[in-house]
């Protein structure tokens, strides 16, 4: 697929999942096309995120500069790592265990579209903080669209896909929790 069509693709993922949904196996649609809609969104929230902070003036000096870069990174590798391709290893191996029968790579290519869109909004945080709220109703709505691909890719009925992503959610923030209180003692420690 050609990147106009990738974003179109992502763009229906969450304006019109259930058709997107209905017309999956129509299109010819690959793992290749799915990290490159991952990764351009990261991109593109990057981007958003450091004029963001350069235009609030930052933290002053080449300081602004280094969290600017340092920020670029941090949402690209989320983006890649943590926000798609973690959750679609946790997903297929939830879903597995509750009786799906379905491809890693066919379900991580349908989970990449709804979670390349959320990206888009993952700079939002960064613009006020009244806005967080939105962010947490994409999230919600990433939540229900991955629902929405999960069904056919893993060949899972409604009320097991919703076990399935509520298991993940919880092992997710378990995980997210685990690694937050091993990083604290190195963040407590950081020169000021």
């Amino acid at each position: 697929m050609e990147i106009a069509e990738i974003l179109r693709t992502v763009y229906l993922s969450f304006a019109n999942p259930k058709m997107l949904v209905k017309t999956w196996d129509k299109r010819k649609i690959e793992l290749t096309d799915g990290i490159t809609a991952v990764a351009a969104t990261s991109f593109i929230s990057a981007i958003i995120t450091i004029i963001i902070i350069l235009a609030q003036g930052g933290t002053g000096g080449d300081t602004t500069i280094l969290v600017a870069w340092g920020l670029f990174y941090v949402i690209v590798v989320y983006g890649l790592i943590l926000n798609w391709l973690v959750d679609s290893v946790l997903i297929y191996v939830v879903a597995s265990m509750l009786g799906g029968k379905g491809d890693f790579v066919k379900l991580a290519t349908k989970i990449a579209f709804p979670s390349a869109a959320a990206l888009l909004v993952a700079w939002m945080p960064d613009v006020a903080q009244g806005l967080s709220i939105i962010t947490l109703l994409v999230a919600l709505y990433a939540f229900y669209v991955v629902y929405l691909f999960l069904q056919p890719a893993m060949k899972l009925k409604s009320d097991k896909a919703v076990i399935t992503l509520v298991i993940t959610i919880i092992v997710y923030f378990v995980i997210t929790m685990a690694v937050a209180s091993y990083l604290m003692p190195w963040a407590s420690t950081a020169p000021s």
